[in-house]
């Protein structure tokens, strides 16, 4: 596989993987909000789909990819959320709100690989609209009420990373 196509597979993890802590972690998010984090998040994960299918050879560095994804969204993500207007009645700076979300957000990445591009790319075609990590909130209504973890073919793969 070229590394172009391995490139966008990673940035399109890593945008998908921003965008599920948004929708977790944005406490003050609107519906609307909610709705086109979770309508990007499956446009990402058929980009990804599109991507594999563009290259040969990735089968064996998703989960490398994917690790790899993980410190860059959490970042972003930190940044962005500390970007949003302070909850009514609370006087943040940026700098003070920025420490908040690096505390709330996880060190480690909490969504299994599959859950993130819809799918397991080594074994499926394409992302499915039924899988969705158990969030604490908002995912599931993105799948039509459906959250499902993947199929296992193998046992090692149900932890997430880091742990």
């Amino acid at each position: 596989m070229s590394r172009t196509h391995r490139g966008k597979w990673a940035g399109l993890c890593h945008r998908a993987l921003q965008h599920l802590l948004l929708v977790e972690h944005w406490e003050a998010a609107s519906e609307a909000d909610l709705r086109g984090w979770r309508d990007e998040i499956v446009a990402f994960r058929e980009q990804m789909a599109a991507a594999v299918k563009g290259g040969r050879g990735m089968h064996g560095k998703f989960e490398k990819m994917f690790s790899k994804a993980w410190p860059q969204a959490r970042q972003k993500a930190v940044e962005r959320l500390a970007s949003y207007p302070a909850p009514e009645g609370e006087r943040r700076s940026i700098k003070q709100h920025t420490r908040t979300f690096d505390t709330q957000l996880p060190k480690e990445c909490p969504y299994l690989l599959e859950h993130v591009a819809g799918y397991d790319p080594k074994r499926d075609m394409g992302p499915r609209e039924d899988i969705w990590p158990r969030g604490r909130r908002g995912l599931q209504q993105g799948a039509r009420d459906k959250v499902q973890d993947p199929p296992r073919a193998r046992p090692r793969s149900t932890r997430p990373l880091g742990a």
